[in-house]
């Protein structure tokens, strides 16, 4: 019976902590019983999609090129409260070792670019942006094996 009980908690333990991978799991963690955030997963099938129709409009394969190097895509949005922006901020410098600015001007300011890598690869893109205009907090969080030509190709600089 011992050994039942610790396998369920290894087992929901484990489950968990494979569920909190990213920065949003993290981030919505925290928000967990909050209605006026909410986050979005687009699946890699969805985002396939998205690929295809892009193909279909522009006949370019720089989309293609991205999809196939991420794993997940996690958007949060919510509304302009302080505490999200602080708290997002928070969080990454609190991981500052694991999180790093894209380049030092992404560091501050109302849109701000994390990334966490691991030698030369890109593992997690993570976006800030807090629009006051429009009243709204939105976090974007990709996963994957990215890299600079990734993030350029991205940014739109040839």
């Amino acid at each position: 019976m011992k050994k039942a009980m610790l396998l369920l908690v290894l087992t929901i333990t484990s489950s968990m902590a494979v569920s909190a991978q990213d920065f949003a799991s993290r981030f919505m963690m925290d928000f967990n019983k909050d209605t006026t955030i909410h986050c979005q997963t687009i699946s890699p099938k969805m985002m396939e999609r998205l690929v295809d129709m892009h193909r279909e409009k522009n006949g370019r394969t720089e989309a293609r090129q991205l999809i196939a190097k991420l794993k997940s895509a996690r958007i949060i949005q919510g509304a302009d409260k302080p505490k999200y922006f602080l708290h997002a901020e928070k969080m990454l410098k609190h991981n500052r070792q694991r999180f790093i600015p894209l380049h030092q001007s992404t560091a501050h300011g109302n849109n701000q670019i994390f990334v966490r890598r691991k030698e030369d690869c890109i593992i997690e893109l993570i976006m800030l942006n807090k629009d006051s205009a429009t009243g709204t907090f939105t976090i974007v969080n990709l996963t994957g094996d990215m890299d600079d030509d990734f993030i350029r190709i991205l940014s739109g600089n040839k």
